[in-house]
Formats: C-alpha cells, sequence, structure tokens
C-alpha cells in the first residue's frame, strides 16, 4: 500500500491532491482513490476497482480517466509531464470529450520488445444517463523501450446507434465538461485521431491529429439569447441565423435560427523537449505548437464559449509556446513558459501573449 501526496501551486490556483494508490486486496483485485481539494471543495478524481482475470484480460469499475492519447491519464502527475498547459483537445474550456468514464475492459500483451495496450470503456454519456445512448471509446497503443516509441490510436463515439446525446451543463453555466455544446439540444458525435511519442537521444517528440465530427440539434431559444446577450460576431451570426442574420434582434424569432448543423472541431500540437541532466538537477527547455479549428464555439465563456476558437472570425488559432522545466529531485518541478496566441479577429491578424508560472511537488511514504 502506498500512499502518494501530489501538491500544486501557480500564480492563478492552488490544488491539494491525496490519493490512496495501488491497495491490493488480493493477487487479481487492486483499488485507487484519487482526491482533490480545490476552492474549498474536495473532489473525487478516481475511485475505482480493477479486476485481472488475466494480463490480457481485466475490467476496471469506478470513476477513472479514460486512456485517450498521451496526457489524459497523466494531467494530475504534475511534476512528471513537459509544460504547464493541456493539450487543446483536454482544454476546460473546450473538451473534446468527458476525461473520465465508468467502465474499462483493458488489458496488454508483449510481443517481443513491444507491449500492446487496449481498452474499451463506456459510461452514461456525455449528459448523463439517456434512454437509448450507448458511448463507447477505445485504445490501442503500443509501447516499444527498444525504440523509445509510443504509437497509438484514440477514439469515441457518442452513442453507437446514432440517438443523440446532450450537454455536461445547463445552458448559460459555463463551458461544458465534455463534447457537447450547451446550447444544443442534441447532438451525435464521433472522434478519433492518432497520437505518437518518440525519444531521440535527448530529444523528446510528441505529435497528436483528432477530429471530431459532430451532427447536432441547436435550441432556438437558446441561439437567439446568444445572439441577443453573448456578443457573438458577425461570422457566427450568420452560422446560426443564415439568410436571416440581417434581421434586427427584436424582429428575430425562433424560425430564423438554423436548428440542424453538421461540423467538424479539429486539432493538432507538436512539443519537443530537451533533457538536460546535471549535478544541480534536470533542466527541460521545450516548444511547443498547437492548432485548433472549432467552427461552432462563441467568445462568451457564460454561455459555454471560449476565448480561444471562440474569438477568431473563422474559429481557428494557433498558440506557440517556450518554457523550461527544472527539477532539482524527480518529484518538483517548477515550470516557467509563455505563449502567443494568433487568430483572425474583424479580418486582421491578432496576437495576444500569456505568462504562466507553475510549482508543483509530490510527497511519498
Amino acid at each position: 500500500m502506498q500512499n502518494i501526496v501530489p501538491l500544486r501551486s501557480s500564480l492563478d490556483a492552488y490544488t491539494l491532491y491525496w490519493a490512496l494508490s495501488s491497495a491490493y486486496l488480493s493477487e487479481k483485485i487492486d483499488v485507487l482513490f484519487n482526491l482533490a481539494y480545490l476552492d474549498e471543495t474536495i473532489e473525487v478524481r478516481n475511485a475505482w476497482g480493477n479486476f485481472k482475470i488475466s494480463r490480457e484480460l481485466q475490467v476496471r469499475v469506478g470513476k477513472m480517466y479514460r486512456r485517450f492519447g498521451l496526457y489524459n491519464e497523466k494531467l494530475d502527475q504534475i511534476p512528471t509531464f513537459t509544460g504547464i498547459e493541456p493539450p487543446e483537445i483536454f482544454d476546460a474550456d473546450h473538451l473534446f470529450i468527458t476525461r473520465t468514464t465508468n467502465f474499462m475492459l483493458h488489458g496488454n500483451r508483449n510481443f517481443g520488445s513491444t507491449n500492446v495496450q487496449y481498452s474499451l470503456t463506456t459510461e452514461n454519456g456525455e449528459g448523463g444517463a439517456a434512454q437509448g445512448v450507448v458511448p463507447l471509446g477505445w485504445d490501442l497503443r503500443m509501447k516499444s523501450d527498444r525504440h523509445s516509441l509510443v504509437f497509438g490510436t484514440s477514439g469515441f463515439a457518442s452513442s453507437m446507434n446514432g440517438n443523440n446525446t446532450t450537454s455536461t451543463v445547463e445552458f448559460n453555466d459555463g463551458p461544458a465538461k465534455g463534447g457537447v455544446l450547451p446550447w444544443m439540444d442534441g447532438d451525435h458525435f464521433f472522434l478519433t485521431g492518432l497520437f505518437g511519442e518518440k525519444q531521440i537521444g535527448r530529444v523528446n517528440l510528441q505529435v497528436e491529429y483528432w477530429i471530431a465530427r459532430h451532427d447536432a440539434l441547436r435550441n432556438p431559444d437558446n441561439v437567439l439569447t446568444l445572439v441577443r446577450e453573448a456578443g457573438i460576431n458577425p461570422q457566427q451570426r450568420q452560422r446560426f441565423l443564415g439568410a436571416n442574420s440581417n434581421k434586427p434582434d427584436d424582429q428575430l424569432t425562433t424560425a430564423d435560427v438554423i436548428v440542424p448543423v453538421s461540423y467538424d472541431i479539429k486539432t493538432y500540437y507538436i512539443r519537443l523537449a530537451y533533457n538536460i541532466d546535471t549535478r544541480h538537477g534536470q533542466f527541460v527547455p521545450y516548444l511547443f505548437l498547437d492548432w485548433m479549428s472549432h467552427p461552432e464555439v462563441i467568445n462568451n465563456k457564460d454561455f459555454g464559449g471560449d476565448k480561444e476558437s471562440g474569438l477568431a472570425d473563422d474559429g481557428i488559432f494557433t498558440k506557440t509556446s517556450a518554457g523550461m522545466v527544472y527539477r532539482p529531485i524527480p518529484t518538483v518541478a517548477i515550470k516557467l513558459d509563455g505563449s502567443i496566441h494568433s487568430q483572425k479577429f474583424n479580418g486582421k491578424t491578432v496576437q495576444y501573449p500569456e505568462i504562466r508560472l507553475d510549482l508543483s511537488w509530490a510527497f511519498k511514504n
């Protein structure tokens, strides 16, 4: 049994995590708890039991991070990963999917020096239990220690039978914690992509690409509220109202709203890091490039938007980042980085900077 207490401090947040990890009830059963304290509340991040039928066939039940890409299971392991912010697919303002799931069928097998892992997951759905909604997530990856390589694919279908699901939040209650926007009556989407990581000497290279295809139904009353109160831009107004976008707000009715909508959300990132080991600790300078296209989202966060894709005329933005991680010991990390966002705004390319400082450490006993 092992008690792990990772702590994190940054410029705008203080979070305390503590977990009871790797508690083996028997050779075939183990459990994990991961609690977080934030804003005077305790949140259960993980609470699951794993039942091992064989190495190739295991069942995990409870609340757990889904296996998806390189980062989803690692975002609480603060000192260990390079950088401060997650890739855009896991940005809390425009999550592509919910980060957690309730049921996982998984396993792994070695083929020479290569380990192949798989997982199949399901849960109640984006907006909670709904009749006829059957979500399915999957992940298949290979890891070769000999070649210092991780490569794989992940995906998620909001319902295998094509039924619509709903948002994780109510309209006018902030950004969703999953892939369905709050002003939708229903949405069916399919998310898939590729990821890879390669260690080349001291250089670490990470690449991911994701696309989510949405077929949704807007709620006309919610859209009219966005048009009148959310400060949307002309391109977004045109998208919501089509030929009716020139009508004054006080003359608009629900019949003027385009209800069915299909759109694709895309993102990719490239991350480069260089490991420098010294007698004073480890230094890791890094360069990141993130790109995202989200044509449906708006700027106003109160109504479920974000200030990145939602700020752009066309929903497209890029973010370039440069920074440094310093680890005096493996369980302590001091991170400093800066980013420049770039997007089209009122027909012109505009940029704005961000600077972040993060201190994180972990205690084990």
